[in-house]
């Protein structure tokens, strides 16, 4: 069969990509692995996808074996078609085909490798350079979401930066609806870290990283900075509802504010498993409800978590200093919120929650019609 790069790129198309694969330091190795006989359609399509970029640089090399080739063993792949990106450097593969949508997504690969960097932002590098232990990252996709490459190349980007620690797989699902089966990826979007769901839907680059190295999603970014001095008109201390709230009002209220916390956003309510007297949420999780909060006060207050305050020194301006940096202001307003206090004595740890409570306002209810012993 003939190639017909025109008839997947146009001139057009052809010309501009031309002059930016002109550009790249190193040649692409990709090994297409496809067996007769199975998934012929995806195997001829991802083939001709290939061939038609061949057509515009030299820069591309294009190896195909069978799968029962050595190759195949030795780099473990069994499902037809599976591509892998210059697997001598990195752990990038591709089950299916390249079509539709995930047309962007091949192409993002091959920039980024060919370049050998992967364009990350900084604030996403910060986050990637926490990462210490192997990450096996599966994507699912299909050709027809329009969504599914951003979160593909988020993916790519961090395989590409760190080839030691993070493998990838984009996964066609309708070349391999068993694997969407049992991964229940019908709906993509849909990201897994070492056999753990980690994002459901596409997410902003830091986003995506961040969930990377928490192995959980997230759902709001807290971009870090380096600057030692930072003038403000305010400086909240306290990240719970009170403290959130107030920096949402000084900047509405035409101030530059900052907000500090040492520990976890949202206070004591972050620990709650269920808030049912919150105004406007009937039920809602504490760490949802707490969710909700920061991306709102993110929009308007500049956050600055895991920052012990270790000194206030009152003055003109005041100097707030912190574990990281220093703060100049012209005033401070504590949200410090409470912990609960404990008696400190034998059984309280293993009866809290079971009979032992911190909260008469919350769980008082419970205990209607018993008898009660109340400390304090």
């Amino acid at each position: 069969m003939q190639d017909q790069p025109d008839t997947i790129l146009n001139k057009t198309v052809q010309d501009q990509l031309e002059i930016v694969f002109q550009q790249l330091p190193r040649n692409i190795p990709l090994f297409l692995f496809a067996q007769v006989g199975n998934n012929d359609l995806f195997s001829q399509a991802a083939r001709e996808l290939i061939r038609a970029f061949r057509e515009i640089t030299p820069k591309i090399e294009l190896r195909e074996y069978d799968l029962n080739h050595d190759l195949a063993k030795k780099w473990d792949v069994y499902r037809s078609p599976t591509i892998l990106f210059d697997p001598e450097r990195y752990s990038i593969r591709w089950l299916g085909a390249p079509m539709g949508e995930e047309g962007r997504t091949f192409l993002e690969a091959l920039l980024l490798i060919g370049m050998e960097n992967s364009n990350l932002s900084d604030q996403a590098l910060n986050v990637l350079d926490k990462i210490e232990s192997k990450r096996d990252v599966k994507v699912f996709v299909s050709p027809t979401c329009p969504y599914c490459p951003q979160q593909a190349v988020n993916a790519l980007k961090t395989a590409v930066e760190k080839p030691e620690l993070i493998s990838l797989e984009i996964i066609d699902i309708q070349c391999n609806p068993d694997l969407a089966d049992r991964y229940s990826a019908q709906s993509v979007p849909q990201t897994y870290a070492n056999e753990v769901l980690i994002a459901q839907g596409a997410q902003p680059e830091e986003l995506f990283v961040l969930s990377l190295e928490k192995m959980e999603q997230q759902t709001f970014f807290i971009p870090d900075t380096d600057a030692e001095l930072i003038e403000t008109d305010l400086v909240v201390i306290g990240g719970g509802p009170a403290g959130l709230t107030a920096g949402i009002y000084a900047v509405r209220s035409g101030l530059k504010a900052a907000l500090l916390e040492k520990g976890v956003l949202g206070g004591q309510v972050a620990t709650t498993p269920v808030v049912e007297n919150y105004p406007g949420f009937t039920s809602v999780g504490g760490k949802a409800l707490v969710d909700f909060m920061v991306s709102h006060a993110l929009q308007y207050v500049q956050i600055f978590q895991g920052e012990e305050v270790m000194d206030i020194q009152p003055g003109e301006p005041t100097k707030v200093i912190t574990s990281r940096r220093q703060f100049l202001t012209k005033a401070v307003l504590l949200a410090t919120g409470a912990t609960y206090k404990h008696l400190g004595v034998p059984g309280e740890a293993r009866l809290a929650g079971r009979g032992v409570s911190y909260c008469s306002t919350c769980d008082g209810p419970l205990f209607k019609d018993k008898n009660v012993i109340i400390v304090g």
